[in-house]
Order: C-alpha cells, then structure tokens, then sequence
C-alpha cells in the first residue's frame, strides 16, 4: 500500500466516512478548542484565525472536518464566511461520555460507602457480597477484573 493509497484507507475505513465520524474530529485538540469558541456564538474565519497560531490553509482544513463530520456549519454573511456549531451532532459523543460517568459515578459512591465504613469501624457490605462464589471485596473484584497486581498478605 503506498503513502497516498494510506490516506485514503484510514484503519479500513473510506476516508469519507472517517472525515464523518464526530469522534474523529474532536480528537485534534485545535478542533475542540474551535468548538469551544463556536459554543458561545458564530465566529467569522478572521476571528477564529486571529485566536489560533496556525496558517489560514491550517484553519481551513480543521474547519473542513469539523464540517464534514456535521458538527459546523458555515453561511456566507457578505464576502465573509460565519461557522457555527452545531451541537446536535455531538450526541454520540455524548452518549458515549454519559456511559463512563455512570460508571465511575457508581464506583466513586461505592468508594465513598467504603471509606464512611472504615471511618466508624464497621465492616463495609461489599465484603460480604460474593464474586465468581467467593466472598470478597472491592478491592479484590477490581484486581481480578482488571488483572491489577495485588500485594501479597500474610
């Protein structure tokens, strides 16, 4: 595969439908940075080039993802181009986002339970809970689900 067949097969995928994949775009951190400014208001390309060090070709092609992948959209006011956001398409990375906080939402409460347990002496109810049908603790889920080296004791 040459150079230039490479950038048009990025990981199996057409170069179309990666350039449409929110995910994608917001990787680039210049990109998330422009979809910060564009959260407050439209923005000319002048003013969004003003408060980037890059080229304007460099600023065109990042607005050129943003675009494709849906989340910026551009309208002529006058000899000028205006971008706005558009949030919508940012859903899936929402939704994505939203499956880790409920996650770390549940363990950081069950941390904080833990710690309260500790702190009035009182033995925590997750060692009293089973895993794979042996009593355990959070500690030990955590190792064998995540294959965590635990000190050995004794």
């Amino acid at each position: 595969m040459t150079y230039k067949h490479s950038l048009i097969k990025i990981g199996g995928m057409s170069r179309q439908h990666a350039s449409s994949d929110p995910f994608r775009a917001i990787a680039d951190p210049n990109r998330r940075a422009m979809l910060d400014l564009l959260s407050t208001g439209e923005r000319p390309v002048k003013e969004l080039a003003r408060s980037f060090r890059m080229t304007q070709p460099g600023l065109s092609q990042h607005l050129r993802v943003l675009r494709e992948a849906g989340l910026v959209a551009c309208r002529r006011r006058g000899r000028e181009q205006v971008y706005r956001i558009r949030g919508a398409n940012l859903k899936p990375v929402a939704n994505w986002i939203a499956q880790y906080e409920r996650f770390w939402t549940r363990k950081l409460r069950a941390l904080d339970s833990e710690a309260a347990a500790a702190a009035c002496g009182v033995e925590p109810t997750s060692t009293r809970q089973t895993y794979r049908g042996k009593k355990t603790n959070a500690a030990t889920i955590t190792a064998e689900t995540h294959h965590v080296a635990r000190p050995n004791r004794r």
